[in-house]
Order: structure tokens, then sequence, then C-alpha cells
């Protein structure tokens, strides 16, 4: 991308400079041919003549600069164009605040733009790394850490991606506890609403009949018999390590407002991301799963359909969907 950047600013250069030379050969031309009209002609003609050529010259500069002009406007919009409608439509405000522009253009980024961070996140980095090469061999688990090592040490923080204004905007949002950030169920726009209505939504989608609140939790429970079901297939020892369930937690229940409805009801979602790996490899074996453990085989909940910014909104974990 650098070099392509960079050959276009030489081949830009290059045309300026020709144009330039161009027009200095045309002035100079122009300025022989006045002298050898001024002499040939008397007074009285060569001042018309003077007159005619130098309005007709006016006026198609005049033009030139004007269709010039539109074209580059034209081209500039068509390369950074004006995200103020796009913003008025990709931002949803449910409340009774007036947004400014800096919190306006935060909110418009979406759920997927991700934010260069300050520093690089070292602690983090090596935790997940140890995390995820803890069953590899022990070379293989050197090497990569010493190749992570050798990456941190050069590593460099990403530009910044956020003014000054919208980080303030966004840490204020993140404070208030009264407001809550979502998706949008449908239209990919993020929905800005107070906690009450979005707790009172939620609350009545519970109120269905379908639900029954248990008394207690039972996820470790049933954590406890998938494991010992699975210890005492006949399922590989690698396989096996890989399928049971650690810290296990259960589906977690979350709500998209539906903008394009009336009222913006909210739609119920189930995240069960990384809770399914034990029958992912049931299909790919052809083998039966143990009941109920479908719901267990992941360690961690979410689904990244809410954003950090939601700060936990959902309902509490003994509230399960009776089957």
């Amino acid at each position: 991308m650098r070099i392509l950047l960079r050959a276009s600013k030489a081949l830009l250069r290059e045309r300026v400079h020709h144009t330039r030379l161009s027009l200095h050969r045309c002035s100079e031309e122009l300025y022989k041919i006045h002298l050898q009209l001024s002499s040939s002609l008397n007074a009285t003609d060569w001042d018309k003549i003077e007159k005619i050529t130098y309005f007709t010259s006016q006026n198609v500069e005049i033009t030139a600069r004007k269709t010039q002009i539109k074209k580059f406007d034209k081209l500039q919009n068509r390369q950074h164009p004006s995200d103020q409608h796009l913003r008025d439509r990709s931002v949803v405000n449910l409340t009774e605040r007036v947004l400014d522009d800096a919190t306006t253009s935060v909110l418009s980024k979406g759920h997927n733009f991700a934010i260069a961070p300050r520093n690089l996140p070292m602690e983090r980095i090596i935790t997940e790394v140890e995390s995820a090469i803890r069953k590899l061999p022990k070379d293989d688990a050197a090497e990569i850490r010493e190749d992570v090592s050798h990456i941190l040490r050069t590593a460099k923080p990403p530009k910044q991606n956020l003014s000054a204004a919208e980080r303030e905007a966004l840490s204020k949002l993140k404070s208030d506890e009264s407001l809550i950030i979502l998706r949008a169920d449908k239209g990919n726009a993020t929905v800005l609403m107070t906690r009450k209505d979005y707790n009172e939504k939620i609350s009545q989608l519970l109120d269905d009949p379908a639900y029954q609140q248990l008394k207690s939790n039972p996820t470790t429970r049933i954590e406890r018999q998938v494991k010992e079901l699975i210890k005492r297939s006949s399922i590989p020892q690698e396989t096996q390590r890989n399928l049971i369930p650690r810290a296990a937690k259960p589906p977690r229940l979350y709500g998209l407002p539906k903008i394009h409805k009336e009222g913006v009801p909210l739609r119920p979602i189930v995240s069960q991301i990384e809770t399914g790996y034990l029958a992912t490899w049931g299909r790919e074996t052809d083998k039966q799963t143990p009941a109920g453990a479908v719901a267990l085989a992941g360690s961690r909940g979410g689904d990244g359909g809410e954003a950090d910014l939601t700060k936990g909104a959902g309902v509490p974990s003994s509230w399960r969907r009776q089957t």
C-alpha cells in the first residue's frame, strides 16, 4: 500500500511538472506572436484585437476553472465522503439525552470497531498465549514463548484511531450506569437506551410462562456428571481433555432492540458461544453426546452480541427456559 501511494505521488508530481512546462512554452509562443502582431498592425486594430483576445481568454479560464473545481470536489467527496448522514442512520438514541458530535461519532463506529490501545496489553497477551499452549508439547510451547517474547520486545502501540474528544465521550458513556449501549437487531446500528427501559423489556420477556426461576444454579452438578460420563467413555485421552468442561457457565440471555418495529421490543438472544464444542465433536465423529453436555462444553460465555459498554447487561443466571 505504501509503495502504491509513493508511486501515485511520483506520477502526480511528474504530471504537474509536465503541465507547468507546457504552460511556459505556450507563454513564450504567445509573447512572440504578440510582438509580431504589434509591429505589423496599426494602433487601432491592435487595440481591438488585444481586447477581444483578452476577454476571450478570461472566459475560457473561468469556464475551465469551474470545471476543474467541480471535478476536484466530486473526487474529494468520493474519496472522503461526509459521514453525517451515515451517523444519523447508524446511531439510534432512545433516551431524552441530546448527544454531542463526539458522542455520536464514537457510537457511529459500531460494536466491531477496535479501539487502538495506548499501551500494549503485555500481561493479557502473555496470559492468553499461556492458556493456548498449555496442552502443547514442551518443546513446541517453549518455541512459541520465545517467538512471542521477541515480538513483544520489538512491538509498538498502534496509531491512535480516536480523537481526544471521542475518548472523553467514550469514558463518560462507560461511567454512566443509567445508560446501556446495544447492537440493533437489524440495520447494523448502535442503540442507546436507558438501563431502566432495558430491564423492563427483559422482564416482560421473562414474564412468559415458558420460563421458570430455579432455586439454585445446577451448572456445577451437571458439569460434574458430564465429566464422569466422558471419563467412562471410550473417547481417547487427548480428546477427553479437550471435551471436559472447566469453569463452565450457563448460557446467558440478553436482548437486541428491534428498531424497525413500533415500541422497539427486544429480540431475546441466548449466548452459547464455546458451549457447543462437545456437540460439534459428536457430529464430526457421528457419536451421540451425553445428555445435557451440549451447553456445558465451553468455559466462557458471551458471543460478541453486546459490547463492553453494556456493563454486564442481562438477567440473573438463575432464570432458565423450561424444556
